[in-house]
């Protein structure tokens, strides 16, 4: 068994000259040090150093340990500031998985806030608009819209998600402006019909007002079901019908009035955003970096901002990872 202490008193005698001043370097004992040399050499069964009572050189077979002791003791030296350095600042790949409307509305500024801070990670964007395996994939973290009914998924979550009902004035110009969910009952609905999101033709809505919470559920008929975001946006703004989106893809077509948001007062919930994981290891830390960013990131948006376009996108994508935890 190789001794690192013991190599590294013998490279410190060898490196001073002598036992006294590894002595003073160590901070340890001229007998300790003498001894351990002595209990190197016997466990070696070589002799490492010539001794006289002027100078003290290395052996041959000392010469050649000497050169290994060295660069095991610089390696080891390596390792221990490497582990040091990563405890301070990330380092390494870090492999997400997302849904592509998730990269292209908010993902990429937080990915590229987190690499302006941790310029030694590398991020590997993996785009996942369906089933993905994070275990087989070799996926660090993913995200998708709960409740998880998957046990075995670990989780976290991360903050809940809503959406809003749009229409276009075109629309409301042919059907009037609707004051209540109730009022969706007779009139033609576009529905989104990812699976994740939920039965399509039942919409959930809560009330904003605080603190009293109100919900209410109303059953529609879609006159317009598709599984596209991008359709149930155009379709809305051509004005086919109401569609529940995140404000997110409608932000421009709001501010120049092509859309027009219904319902004030009320939000249709979805459910939580949730941080999904491949095992219950410890996370490394590129990984709990990156969900500190984002959090910090949903902190310091606008209230409505940071409940309606960190949202929908993320639902796109169904994960499929083992093990089993929840983490609130």
């Amino acid at each position: 068994m190789f001794d690192l202490n013991a190599a590294r008193v013998y490279v410190c005698v060898v490196e001073e000259h002598g036992f006294t001043a590894a002595s003073d370097r160590l901070n340890i004992p001229k007998q300790t040090i003498s001894r351990r040399i002595a209990e190197l050499e016997e466990h070696l069964g070589v002799r490492l150093l010539e001794r006289s009572t002027r100078k003290l050189r290395p052996t041959h077979a000392g010469e050649v340990f000497l050169n290994y002791a060295q660069q095991i003791l610089y390696t080891a030296e390596q390792a221990q500031e490497s582990i040091k350095d990563s405890k301070l600042e990330p380092s390494g790949t870090l492999h997400i998985a997302a849904s592509n409307l998730l990269s292209e509305l908010t993902l990429q500024d937080i990915i590229l806030e987190y690499m302006r801070k941790y310029p030694k990670v590398n991020i590997e964007l993996t785009l996942a608009d369906r089933t993905l395996n994070l275990y087989d994939k070799n996926v660090d973290i993913g995200f998708v819209i709960g409740p998880i009914k998957d046990s075995s998924i670990i989780a976290k979550r991360m903050m809940p998600t809503w959406l809003k009902c749009f229409a276009s004035p075109l629309f409301l110009e042919t059907h009037g402006v609707p004051h209540h969910p109730s009022d969706l009952d007779n009139l033609p609905i576009i529905a989104y019909t990812e699976p994740i999101y939920g039965p399509s033709n039942l919409w959930h809505f809560e009330k904003n007002a605080h603190p009293q919470k109100e919900e209410f559920h109303v059953t529609v008929q879609p006159h317009l079901a598709t599984p596209s975001f991008w359709m149930a946006r155009q379709a809305c703004l051509n004005g086919v019908g109401i569609a529940r989106m995140p404000s997110a893809v409608c932000q421009y077509e709001v501010s120049q009035g092509l859309l027009k948001p219904l319902f004030p007062d009320w939000s249709v919930k979805i459910g939580d955003l949730m941080a999904i994981f491949p095992s219950r290891r410890m996370l490394s830390l590129p990984v709990r970096t990156f969900l500190d960013t984002m959090e910090t990131t949903v902190q310091q948006l606008p209230p409505t901002y940071s409940l309606e376009s960190l949202e929908t996108a993320w639902s796109s994508t169904r994960f499929v990872a083992p093990a089993q935890h929840i983490v609130t």
